[in-house]
């Protein structure tokens, strides 16, 4: 209708880069915000009319008004086909999937699938999902492979009928009723009972084979197949031909507007499509399907003939809603909603018939929900998305400074605690809040670059003071006031004779024993080894300090040695009595056991029976156990039978 240098020129208008109809995969869109928005009038008339009229169907298999026309124009359509006077051609809504990106791979060159199931041939074919809901139901895909079955029959009818369509509008009828929109449940929507539709119309299974072979010479139809020669040509038709809705009909290239159902009886007065087909003809031409009936009488006029509107073969027609209108009344189906359903709408979420609502705040959320009136309410019933309770139980702004007031260093509510100057989490009424972490110079101890602590003289100072512990005295005492003096004798300093400990007789420091001075018994200041040692005592001879300390000490030590041995013969001795004075008695119990066992004897032991015993030494040295047969035989005997042991 428009020529293509006409198309260009609009589009270019418009901001279209690269406008080809033909490698439409080319064209830039530019951004809604920058797009040159035009508004276009376009009128046209009815293209010319000759004796054979070329008419479309664009549909999908789950097109409800497209169904209901199928089924209201299928006897009209086979009446026209079989008087040779028409070309019908069907072809189904694919949706392109690189236009959505539904066939983007990764860098290694794999596909990413992210339209899911809306597309099949690895993303190349697709169609919306029938409920709009990608986790319930039926996919997209579903619809697509539909699609491609139903072409597959009217190529089967075009190559064993010629232009005979007789099939195509059969299995149309018979999907719809058993498998599509027409049979109340999504169960059947599949690939078996298709098949089971083309094995009725063909009981032989001709029909059925050859749309599975239709479908794998094309390329598939699978989640991950490629290219589909067939569905690849729906996409780019549909583009060409600028198809953006269904259902719709085409007549000799030209777009039947208005309503299209051709609610039986179907006359050019009650079906605009069929109106169209029958212009389309040559005057005279026209088949009998067009011939107009005069409109009866009111007396001649049944009730079936008589519209909702009282009107014989009027125009008024009871639409889905059940209102009496004229097709083109805009409010003609107008409780149509979602997915051809009657009083079926959106929610929210774009679900056709979905459970999801807005709430008072403003939130698209599933209203089956406990929490669906509540969501998005602040703490002061309100809709501030940034209004919330803190821990406190306070209603504030996050940015408050009172946000979480009450909650102390260790992330307590109410818990009182706070951090004193060094950082540690203390209880401020604690003696020591003030000080803890501390060093005794009153810095933080982790802070501080010097170490302080007191030294043993209760002064603070570092490690490396060299005044450290400066009151520890020589005798590693703290404050014992003792230093050393000249000789190296740790003293008090306050001491009369600091300076003189240490020293001899000479006045000098002492370094050893036998170097040491000391003042004789004749006042004179030696050695103890000089032999000027207590010479002015008559007749004694100088000793030796030393060799008499020694000889006083072996001369005790001797005498100790004489005594503890003195001691250990004593106890010998004593050892040897007391065993000796055992052994005597030892031998006395004997000898009176003896003389026991003696006195007792059995009677046939006894010597004046002439049973003694030959060995008395054995009877002796079984004495204890004799006298215990002795005893037994005495007893024996005094028994009145007579009978010895």
């Amino acid at each position: 209708l428009l020529s293509n240098s006409d198309c260009k020129t609009l589009m270019e208008h418009i901001g279209v880069n690269n406008w080809d109809p033909n490698e439409h995969l080319e064209m830039e869109y530019p951004d809604p915000d920058v797009m040159n928005w035009t508004i276009a009038t376009i009128e046209w008339g009815l293209p010319h009319p000759d004796d054979l009229v070329e008419y479309e169907l664009w549909t999908s298999s789950n097109d409800y008004l497209g169904s209901k026309f199928k089924h209201n124009f299928n006897d009209t359509a086979i009446a026209l086909d079989m008087a040779n006077d028409t070309r019908f051609t069907p072809h189904m809504y694919i949706l392109d999937g690189s236009h959505w990106n539904c066939g983007d791979v990764d860098a290694q060159g794999n596909h990413t699938f992210p339209c899911k199931k809306q597309c099949t041939n690895s993303g190349r074919y697709c169609a919306v999902d029938p409920e709009y809901d990608l986790s319930i139901g039926l996919d997209g895909m579903d619809v697509v492979q539909e699609n491609l079955r139903s072409l597959c029959v009217w190529k089967y009818d075009q190559t064993n009928f010629g232009f005979d369509d007789v099939m195509w509008w059969d299995y149309a009828v018979l999907w719809d009723e058993n498998c599509g929109v027409y049979s109340n449940t999504s169960t059947n929507f599949n690939e078996a009972c298709s098949y089971a539709q083309m094995d009725k119309l063909k009981t032989d299974g001709s029909l059925s084979t050859s749309v599975k072979q239709c479908i794998a010479d094309s390329g598939g139809y699978g989640y991950e197949d490629g290219n589909n020669t067939i569905l690849h040509a729906e996409c780019k038709l549909k583009y060409t031909n600028s198809i953006y809705a269904v259902p719709l009909v085409r007549v000799n290239e030209f777009l039947i507007h208005g309503n299209i159902d051709c609610d039986p009886p179907v006359t050019t007065a009650t079906c605009e499509v069929l109106a169209a087909i029958c212009a389309g003809f040559i005057n005279g031409t026209q088949p009998d399907v067009c011939k107009v009936t005069p409109a009866p009488t009111i007396v001649t006029c049944t009730d079936d003939q008589l519209d909702c509107n009282g009107t014989c073969y009027g125009p008024h027609h009871t639409d889905a809603c059940g209102k009496c209108l004229t097709y083109s009344d805009p409010n003609w189906n107008a409780c149509i909603g979602c997915n051809g359903q009657i009083n079926e709408t959106f929610d929210c979420e774009g679900t056709c018939g979905g459970y999801y609502g807005v709430n008072t705040c403003g939130y698209c959320k599933d209203t089956r929900q406990p929490g669906f009136a509540t969501f998005g309410v602040d703490c002061e019933g309100g809709c501030d998305i940034n209004l919330k309770a803190d821990e406190c139980g306070q209603c504030l702004y996050e940015s408050d400074l009172a946000w979480n007031s009450c909650i102390d260093c260790e992330g307590k509510a109410d818990g009182g605690k706070q951090e004193n100057d060094c950082g540690f989490c203390k209880n401020p009424a604690d003696a020591d809040f003030e000080t803890y972490g501390k060093n005794c110079n009153g810095d933080c101890t982790a802070q501080s670059e010097e170490v302080y602590s007191l030294d043993r003289c209760g002064i603070c100072k570092t490690s490396e003071d060299a005044t450290r512990d400066a009151c520890v005295g020589c005798d590693n005492v703290a404050d014992s006031n003792k230093i050393l003096n000249p000789c190296g004798v740790c003293v008090n300093k306050d001491d009369e004779n600091f300076a003189d400990y240490g020293k001899d007789c000479r006045g000098e420091c002492t370094t050893t024993i036998a170097n040491t001075y000391y003042v004789d018994d004749c006042g004179n200041c030696l050695l103890p080894s000089s032999d000027e040692w207590n010479s002015c005592l008559p007749n004694v001879e100088p000793t030796n300090t030393e060799t008499t300390t020694l000889k006083k000490k072996e001369s005790e030590l001797t005498t100790v040695i004489v005594i503890v041995c003195i001691v250990a013969f004593l106890i010998i001795l004593a050892a040897c009595i007391i065993i000796g004075a055992l052994w005597k008695k030892q031998t006395q119990i004997n000898e009176r056991f003896d003389s026991l066992a003696a006195t007792y004897v059995t009677m046939e032991d006894n010597p004046a029976s002439g049973g003694f015993p030959q060995q008395m030494g054995n009877l002796q040295a079984t004495t204890g156990t004799y006298g215990k047969k002795q005893k037994k035989g005495m007893t024996e005997l005094g028994d009145e039978s007579g009978e010895d042991e």
